[in-house]
C-alpha cells in the first residue's frame, strides 16, 4: 500500500515533521522548504532526520512470543521482558530525539527480537537502552542518526529476515526477502556485541564494544554466532548485488574483535569492504585484539585510516585484510605492536598461504605512505607482516610499496618476519626492517614466480584507470630493486627471495644489478629458486658486496635440483657462502673474510676462480661430485683458506683444470684423483682417501709442496702420484713433503 506524506513545520516540536498530504503548514517560508528538498535529494533516506517528530516512539507493538509487556509514559517506552527470549512485532519503530525506549530484561543473555512490519525505514534519533540483547529487524532499513545513543548488552540491526523458529532455537540464520534498505549508524552505540547486517551496512558514527565484538556484514544471507566467549562471528553465506560494508567513523573494541565482511555479485571494480576511519581492537595484558576485513572471493577491499590491535602490556593482536582485490591506501596505518611480542598483519593471504581459511587475493596493492607494523616494543620477538596475492594465479600481482616493520624488542628479542609475495611482484621503494637490537635478525621473504634483481622495478603491466586504480601485469617475471634489498640488509633484516608455483617459467632468480650492503649487524641473503619446479636456478650476473663491519651470509641453496651460475664477484665481509652446484663463467673472485664456503655438488669452471676464505673452511664437491673445467678449455682453481681446512671432490676427471693451488691447514682430497694440465701447488697438509689416489699433471714439469707440510694416507691399499717421468708411492705411514725432481722416483 502506498502512503502520501508532506513535510510541515511543527512549532511545538521546533522541527519539520511528516504528516498526511491533507495537513496544512504554518510558518517557515517556501525558501526554507526548498532548502529542505535540496538536502533531502542529496542525502537520500538520511534526510528523514529532518522530518521526525522529536517525541516519536515505536507504534503498534505486540508481543507474539515469550512473556513481556509494553508501557509508555510520556516520551518513554518501556519493554519489560519476563522470558529468556521475546518477539515483538511493530508497525513502526522510530525514536525521536527527545524520546527513549528501554528494555528491562531478566539478564544480560536475554534476547528481544523486534520485527518491523511497516514499509518505512526505522529512524533512531533518541535513546535506546537495554541490559540484554536487542534485535531490530526492518527490511526497509535502519538509520541511527547523529543524535542517537544506544547502550545495551548487545545490538543487532538488520534489513534481513529471521524466522521465529530460528530465533527461538538460537539458530541465527538471516536471509533476504525482496529489496533491502540500508543499515546506517551516524550516532553512538555502546554494547558488548554489535552487529549491523544487510546488503549495505555503514558506520559513520561511533561503535564501542569493550572486550566485546563489532561485526558489519553485507550480503543476502548471514549466519550470526553469539559465541560463548562473548564474541560474535558474522559469516556472509550468500552474496548481494553491490554489497558494501563500510566504516568512515570510529569502531572500538578494546580486548575484542572487529570484522567487516561482504560478498558481492555486482561490479567487480566496486568496493565491497571499505574503511577510512578508525578501527581499534587494542589488547590488554594477555588479551589480544582482532580485526578482520574480508570481501570474499570476488569483492574488493579498500583500507585507509587506522587499524589498531596494539597491546601496551602484552602481545600484539591480529589484522586480516583480504578479498579478490586488496588495496591499502595512502596514509593507512595497520598496527599490531605489542610490549611482549609483535602480532600478525595478513594482507591478501597468510604467510606462504599456510592458513587455508584466508582468501588468497588476486591483486594486492599497498601504497607508498602506508605503514604495517608488527614490532615488539619492549621485550619480545617481532611479529609477522604479509603482503600476498595468489602466486599460482596467472595475472595475479602484488605491488607492495609501503613501510613494513617486524622488529624485535628494544630490551631483547629476535626480529620477526615480513613477506611480500605474488605471481608478479613489485616492491620498488618499499621500506622497513625486522631487526633486533639485542637478538637475531628477522627475515624479509620475497616470493614471486621468476624474479630479476635489477636497478629498478620493471613495468610489465598497466593500470586500469578505475577508482581505485588497479594494476594488471602483462608479464610474469618480477623485478626487485637491488638498492631496496641492500637497504633491508643494512637495516639488520634477513632477506629471502624464493620462486613459488607451478607454470611454464623455470622459477629462476637472476641478479642483474649489484647489491652493495653496508651491514652493521649480521644478516643473511637467501636466494631459494625453484620451489614447485625441479630446475629453478640462481644466476648471479652482478657483484654482491658487503662493505659493512658485520657478516653478510649468502645462501644460494635451491628448493629443487637447480644450482648457481656465478658471472660476477662475491664479497661477504665475514659471512658464510653456501649452495649446491656451482658454474663459473669468466674469471671470478670470491672473498668471505673468515666465512665458510660450501658447494658440495658439481663444480664447473668456465673461467679462472680465485676463492679466499680468510680462515673459513671450504668445501667444493664431494667424494662423488667432481670439479671440472668447461669442455674444450682448461681453467685454474685457486683456493686460499688460510688457517682453515679445504675439502675437494674429484678434480678434472672429464675436463682437467689448467692448475690447482690450495693454501690451508689441511686439504683433503675426498674425490681421490686430481688431473691438471699445469702445476699443482699444495701449501697445506694433504690427506688422501682410503682408495688409490692419482694426482696427474699432463704437461707441466712440477708438483709443489711447501716444506714442512705432510702427506698422509690412511688406507690399506696404495696411493700413487703420476706425472711424466716421476712416480711417488705412498703407504700407510705419513710421508714428509718435499719437492719431487722431475725425473727422480721416490
Amino acid at each position: 500500500m502506498n502512503h502520501c506524506y508532506r513535510l510541515i513545520w511543527s512549532a511545538p516540536a521546533n522541527a519539520w515533521v511528516v504528516v498526511s498530504e491533507l495537513a496544512r503548514s504554518k510558518g517557515k517560508s517556501s525558501r526554507s522548504v526548498a532548502r529542505l528538498m535540496v538536502v533531502a535529494s542529496l542525502l537520500g533516506s538520511s534526510a528523514f532526520s529532518l522530518a521526525l517528530d522529536p517525541r516519536t516512539l515505536p507504534v503498534g507493538g505486540v508481543v507474539t512470543a515469550g512473556a513481556g509487556s509494553l508501557n509508555q509514559a510520556g516520551t518513554a517506552l518501556t519493554v519489560t521482558q519476563r522470558s529468556p527470549s521475546l518477539i515483538a512485532e511493530w508497525n513502526s519503530f522510530n525514536i525521536g530525539s527527545q524520546a527513549s525506549v528501554n528494555f528491562v530484561q531478566p539478564n544480560a543473555s536475554s534476547v528481544a527480537l523486534n520485527r518491523v512490519l511497516g514499509g518505512d525505514p526505522s529512524q533512531i534519533f533518541g535513546r535506546l537502552n537495554a541490559n540484554g540483547q536487542v534485535f531490530l529487524l526492518n527490511p526497509s532499513g535502519v538509520l541511527f542518526a547523529p543524535s542517537a545513543r544506544v547502550e545495551a548488552g548487545g545490538l543487532v540491526a538488520s534489513s534481513l529476515r529471521l524466522s521465529d523458529a530460528h530465533f527461538l532455537n538460537q539458530n541465527y540464520q538471516f536471509t533476504a526477502s525482496g529489496t533491502q534498505g540500508d543499515i546506517t549508524n551516524q550516532g553512538e552505540i555502546r554494547a558488548g556485541q554489535i552487529a549491523l547486517l544487510g546488503a549495505r551496512v555503514r558506520n559513520q558514527g561511533s561503535l564501542f564494544a569493550p572486550q566485546g565484538s563489532v561485526a558489519l556484514a553485507a550480503g543476502d544471507a548471514v549466519r550470526l554466532d553469539l559465541g560463548g566467549d562473548g564474541l560474535i562471528q558474522a559469516t556472509v553465506t550468500q552474496a548481494a548485488a553491490q554489497a558494501l560494508a563500510e566504516n568512515t567513523g570510529r569502531i572500538q573494541a578494546p580486548g575484542g574483535r572487529v570484522s567487516l565482511s561482504a560478498k558481492t555479485t555486482g561490479d567487480a571494480l566496486a568496493t565491497a569492504v571499505n574503511t577510512d576511519g578508525l578501527i581499534q581492537a587494542q589488547g590488554a595484558r594477555a588479551v589480544e585484539g582482532r580485526i578482520f576485513l574480508d570481501a570474499g572471493d570476488t569483492g574488493r577491499v579498500q583500507a585507509a585510516g587506522i587499524l589498531d590491535v596494539s597491546n601496551p602490556s602484552g602481545k600484539g593482536g591480529r589484522i586480516v585484510v583480504t578479498g579478490d582485490s586488496v588495496q591499502i591506501a595512502e596514509g593507512a596505518r595497520l598496527t599490531a605492536t605489542g610490549a611482549t611480542g609483535g602480532g600478525e598483519i595478513a594482507v591478501g593471504g597468510s604467510w606462504q598461504n599456510t592458513d587455508p581459511s584466508l582468501h588468497q587475493a588476486r591483486y594486492t596493492w599497498i601504497a607508498p605512505s602506508a605503514v604495517l607494523d608488527a614490532s615488539a616494543t619492549e621485550r619480545g620477538t617481532g611479529g609477522s607482516v604479509v603482503a600476498w596475492s595468489n602466486v599460482n594465479l596467472a595475472g595475479g600481482a602484488t605491488r607492495a610499496y609501503g613501510t613494513f616493520l617486524a622488529d624485535g624488542g628494544a630490551l631483547g628479542g629476535d626480529g620477526g618476519r615480513i613477506e611480500t609475495s605474488g605471481h608478479w611482484l613489485d616492491t620498488q621503494g618499499a621500506r622497513g626492517h625486522a631487526r633486533a637490537p639485542l637478538g637475531k635478525a628477522g627475515v624479509w621473504l620475497f616470493d614471486p614466480y621468476d624474479v630479476v634483481i635489477g636497478g629498478a622495478a620493471s613495468a610489465n603491466g598497466a593500470w586500469s584507470g578505475a577508482v581505485p586504480d588497479e594494476w594488471t601485469p602483462s608479464a610474469t617475471s618480477s623485478t626487485l630493486a637491488a638498492a631496496d634489498i641492500a637497504a633491508k640488509l643494512a637495516a639488520g633484516t634477513d632477506v629471502t627471495i624464493t620462486t613459488t608455483g607451478v607454470g611454464v617459467e623455470a622459477g629462476n632468480i637472476t641478479v642483474n644489478s649489484p647489491i652493495t650492503a653496508n651491514v652493521t649487524a649480521a644478516t643473511t641473503l637467501r636466494l631459494t629458486p625453484g620451489a614447485g619446479w625441479t630446475a629453478g636456478s640462481n644466476f648471479i650476473n652482478a657483484d654482491i658486496t658487503n662493505t659493512g663491519t658485520s657478516p653478510l651470509h649468502l645462501d644460494f641453496t635451491p628448493a629443487g635440483s637447480g644450482g648457481t651460475t656465478l658471472n660476477a664477484n662475491l664479497n661477504t665481509g665475514g659471512g658464510n657462502l653456501t649452495g649446491t652446484t656451482l658454474s663459473v663463467t669468466g674469471n671470478r673472485s670470491i672473498q668471505t673474510g673468515g666465512g665458510a664456503v660450501s658447494f658440495p655438488q658439481t663444480i664447473t669452471l668456465g673461467g679462472d676462480l680465485s676463492l679466499t676464505s680468510g680462515g673459513g673452511n671450504v668445501v667444493l664437491g664431494s667424494s662423488t661430485k667432481n670439479i671440472n673445467s668447461a669442455p674444450a678449455t682448461a681453467y685454474a682453481l685457486t683456493v686460499d683458506a688460510g688457517a682453515g681446512n679445504i675439502d675437494l671432490g674429484l678434480i678434472g676427471d672429464t675436463a682437467p683444470l689448467s692448475s690447482l693451488h690450495v693454501t690451508a691447514a689441511t686439504t683433503t682430497l675426498k674425490g681421490g684423483n686430481v688431473t691438471t694440465t699445469g702445476t699443482q701447488t699444495y701449501v697445506s697438509n694433504l690427506n688422501l682417501p682410503a682408495t688409490v689416489t692419482t694426482l696427474t699433471q699432463t704437461t707441466a714439469p712440477d708438483f709443489v709442496w711447501q716444506a714442512g707440510k705432510a702427506i698422509s694416507y690412511t688406507g690399506t691399499g696404495g696411493g700413487s702420484l703420476f706425472r711424466p717421468q716421476a712416480v711417488l708411492f705412498l703407504m700407510q705411514a705419513a710421508v714428509s713433503a718435499r719437492r719431487v725432481p722431475p725425473s727422480t722416483p721416490y
